[in-house]
C-alpha cells in the first residue's frame, strides 16, 4: 500500500483540532463518499479565497481560511474545513473555530480528499470523521466560547508585555535557526529542542510564530529588493 500524502497545514480556522505544522494525511475520497463531520481538503473557488490571515503574514486579510501547503504560489493553494452539510450539488464546509459557513458549495472537480490523520511532533492521530468528528467539532466550539472572554481580558496585557520587551529579559530560551530550500524558496525554522516555535518564508514575507515565543521572537525585516 503507498503511503498517504502529508501535507503541512496552516492558519487558525481549524483550531483547536489542528496547529500551524501539523502534517495532515490525506485519502481520496468521492464527493458522494463524504459524510457530515469528515475534514475535507479542496480548491478555492476563485482566484484570493483561502489567503492566510494578516497576522500570519499573508494580505489581504482574510481570516477565515485554513491552508496547506504553506506556498508563495497562488495556484498551490488548498483550503481545510469540516463538512456541515451535503447537498446534491455539492459539500457545506466550515471551520471549526468560524462563526458560520464558507460561501458557496464544494464540487467534486474542487475536492482533493479527506484528511484522515495529523502527524505532531512525530505522533500519528487519527482525525474522526462522521458523526464522531461533528460531536468533536462542538464540543471545541463550545470550548473556545466558554474561553473566548478570558482571551479578550489578556490580550491588552498580553500584547503590553510583547511590546515593551520585558520579556527577553527573563526569559532566554535556546533558540535555533534551519534553513530548507522548497520549491517555493527558502523556509527559515526556528526551533526550541525539538519544536518548531517559528517560520518565515523570505521570498513572500510571511511570518509564523507560536505564543508565547512571540514575546521573544521579533517578525523580521522584509528583504530588499535586488
Amino acid at each position: 500500500m503507498s503511503p498517504l500524502p502529508t501535507h503541512l497545514y496552516s492558519g487558525q480556522s481549524m483550531a483547536p483540532l489542528f496547529r500551524p505544522g501539523d502534517a495532515l494525511r490525506l485519502e481520496a475520497v468521492a464527493l458522494e463518499r463524504v459524510r457530515p463531520g469528515d475534514v475535507v481538503v479542496f480548491r478555492p473557488a476563485r482566484e484570493g479565497d483561502g489567503r492566510m490571515a494578516e497576522e500570519e503574514g499573508m494580505v489581504p486579510p482574510l481570516p477565515d481560511r485554513a491552508l496547506w501547503p504553506p506556498s508563495s504560489a497562488e495556484g498551490s493553494r488548498r483550503v481545510v474545513h469540516r463538512v456541515v452539510a451535503v447537498r446534491e450539488e455539492g459539500l457545506v464546509t466550515r471551520g471549526d473555530a468560524n462563526p458560520g459557513p464558507d460561501e458557496g458549495l464544494v464540487t467534486a472537480d474542487r475536492l482533493e480528499g479527506r484528511v484522515v490523520a495529523l502527524e505532531r511532533r512525530g505522533r500519528v492521530r487519527r482525525v474522526a470523521g462522521g458523526r464522531l468528528g461533528w460531536a468533536l467539532a462542538a464540543l471545541a466550539r463550545l470550548q473556545l466560547r466558554a474561553l473566548r472572554p478570558l482571551r479578550r481580558l489578556a490580550a491588552l496585557p498580553y500584547a503590553l508585555l510583547r511590546a515593551s520587551g520585558l520579556a527577553r529579559r527573563f526569559w532566554r530560551p535556546s533558540l535555533r535557526t534551519l534553513t530548507f530550500t522548497t520549491p517555493q524558496g527558502p523556509l527559515i525554522k526556528t526551533l526550541h529542542g525539538r519544536r518548531t516555535v517559528a517560520r518565515w518564508w523570505p521570498r513572500s514575507g510571511r511570518f509564523e510564530c507560536r505564543k508565547p515565543y512571540d514575546l521573544v521572537i521579533h517578525r523580521p525585516a522584509p528583504l530588499e529588493a535586488p
